[in-house]
């Protein structure tokens, strides 16, 4: 009788463990290869109960403390390269990365592919790539700069003339078209200089009428700013700054202004006036106030190293 109590209590300890074993595959299966969730589950099976606990902490361990490392591609939730639409597999990779590969071959089809897939917006990799000894890969890149500098030709095109010129720009739309000018504007090694500038004059004309429109947006100002001094007109920047020390009220970033168009003009007066007037404000600082940061470097860069030398 004894015996069969016992063989009993054995059974239904294997069949318990035989259970649990089952669920342990049937969890750790999910997100893993077969071959990973089968090796461990033998562990659990060989192991009556020490096996199932060791598996257990390490799993929670692991977890919880992020000691998963080097996790396979086929193990992403995404499961597919959103950019390309196909399956994930060990040969993507990013195309900053694709220029160190030693095989042409690759690094060609790398990025012809994310040319015709449209999803090469990084234009700092585009002056890369046309630079990069394979010709194909150069052409690439130079055909896609190109296309992108004629879009944006033709909607400034299209936007002057659906408007009768720039002055009939619509307000709502002007916005909008100063973006554009500033984007093409920013192709100046692909552009000839009569275009370059004649957009840049436009653009500063669209500055100056948002900067009219919108009197409390210091950005338009200071952009206008930029655009003046880059071209060495120094006195426009000069009556912006004051226009918009009129009108912002911001005391730190009109002293930034002044700082950049002194910089510009190349005025050492100027400057020193300038950097005497930030600091003047920064000692009228009590408790937690600060001057802006790029205020505060520029002031440091001014003070403590350029001006000494």
């Amino acid at each position: 009788m004894g015996a069969i109590i016992s063989i009993d209590k054995s059974v239904l300890f294997f069949a318990v463990h035989f259970i649990f074993t089952a669920l342990f595959f049937f969890f750790d299966l999910r997100g893993k290869d077969l071959l990973r969730a089968g090796v461990e589950t033998a562990i659990v099976f060989c192991l009556p109960v020490a096996g199932f606990i060791i598996m257990a902490l390490y799993k929670i361990i692991a977890g919880r403390f992020h000691l998963y490392v080097g996790e396979e591609p086929e193990e992403s939730d995404h499961g597919t390269a959103f950019f390309l639409g196909h399956k994930v597999e060990d040969d993507i990779v990013p195309l900053n990365d694709a220029y160190l590969l030693p095989d042409i071959e690759r690094k060609r089809r790398f990025f012809t592919d994310a040319i015709k897939q449209a999803v090469v917006e990084n234009e700092q990799i585009l002056r890369m790539a046309m630079h990069d000894p394979d010709r194909e890969v150069a052409y690439y890149a130079i055909s896609l700069l190109t296309s992108r500098i004629e879009k944006l030709e033709s909607r400034i095109f299209d936007t002057e003339r659906g408007a009768g010129g720039i002055d009939g720009i619509a307000e709502e739309n002007l916005e909008e078209y100063a973006g554009v000018l500033k984007e093409y504007l920013s192709h100046k090694d692909f552009i000839d200089e009569v275009t370059w500038a004649d957009k840049q004059r436009t653009y500063i004309e669209v500055l100056s009428r948002l900067r009219r429109i919108h009197v409390d947006v210091a950005d338009y100002y200071e952009d206008e700013i930029s655009e003046r001094l880059r071209v060495n007109d120094f006195d426009g920047a000069i009556a912006v700054r004051d226009a918009m020390k009129e009108n912002i009220g911001n005391v730190g970033v009109t002293l930034l202004s002044s700082l950049r168009i002194a910089v510009a003009m190349r005025d050492h007066e100027k400057l020193k006036q300038t950097l005497d007037n930030i600091g003047a404000l920064k000692g009228s600082l009590r408790g937690d106030e600060k001057l802006p940061d790029e205020l505060e470097r520029a002031f440091e860069f001014w003070t403590q190293g350029s001006l000494s030398s």
